[in-house]
């Protein structure tokens, strides 16, 4: 094991310790928030609906909450989980012989794809939704287990590896988030501010002029689902829609030019 390998693990596991503390203090306010509502709403009867409105404060807590966890997942967890696919896991793949154990980081990986578009593509309505609270949940504690398992069976391996230049990896696996990263916060398009009569034509503007694989997100201050119908009947097979944020107050689109 080399000097530059150790820290270069000690690196990852400290960046893995930043999100799973990061995660877990949004997700556990976020939980605690829910629950209280739901205590709250079982026990007054005369409570009928128990709406994001009827507690101001509370309710603006609990929407900021959401849309952090969602931009959390979006922005640090995924890309985080595509640089380790990308770069890390062949090399332990390939010295350790370990594939049934890359495999379930990989499916990990599939269950967090799962849940966080669960989580997008559902607009916040109810501070009681259990299914909303459990999904959160979910995905704290299966990422929890996951950076658990990194650090212990391929962080570690790949340390002990002097053949590896795990600062190179480790570089890599940067650059490629940064750019991932780049490309989504230089390519918003933000209409909120626009006249409802002009939002349409500047978003298809906006796609027309990208290139095969360009994307662009849009941002908007509600469901933009009658759009995306007529981007299915003007550009059918030619283009990618992502939900990254729905709601309560603000929605977010990846849309990708393709074909």
């Amino acid at each position: 094991m080399t000097l530059q390998n150790t820290e270069t693990a000690n690196k990852i596991k400290a960046h893995h310790l930043q999100m799973t503390s990061k995660l877990n203090g949004l997700v556990n306010e976020f939980i605690n928030i829910g629950v209280r509502d739901q205590s709250h709403t079982s026990s007054t009867s005369s409570c009928r609906d128990n709406e994001l409105t009827e507690q101001p404060e509370t309710a603006d807590r609990f929407s900021e909450l959401f849309e952090q966890i969602i931009e959390f997942l979006n922005c640090e967890l995924k890309p985080h989980a595509m640089a380790e696919e990308l770069y890390l896991y062949p090399i332990a793949d390939d010295f350790k012989r370990s594939s049934d154990l890359i495999s379930s980081m990989i499916d990990d990986h599939r269950q967090f794809e799962t849940l966080i578009e669960s989580l997008t593509t559902k607009t916040l309505k109810k501070q009681s939704d259990i299914v909303l609270l459990s999904t959160c949940y979910s995905i704290n504690k299966l990422f929890d287990l996951h950076a658990e398992k990194e650090n212990k069976y391929i962080v570690e391996a790949i340390s002990n590896n002097d053949s590896v230049d795990f600062a190179h990896v480790l570089n890599d696996m940067h650059d490629y988030i940064s750019n991932l990263n780049d490309k989504l916060t230089d390519n918003r398009l933000d209409v909120r501010t626009l006249a409802p009569a002009f939002r349409h034509e500047t978003i298809f503007n906006k796609f027309e002029e990208l290139q095969n694989g360009d994307l662009f997100v849009l941002i908007n201050d509600h469901d933009p689902k009658p759009l995306y119908y007529q981007f299915k009947a003007e550009y059918t097979d030619q283009f990618e829609w992502e939900y990254l944020m729905s709601g309560p107050s603000t929605w977010q689109v990846k849309i990708k030019k393709v074909g």
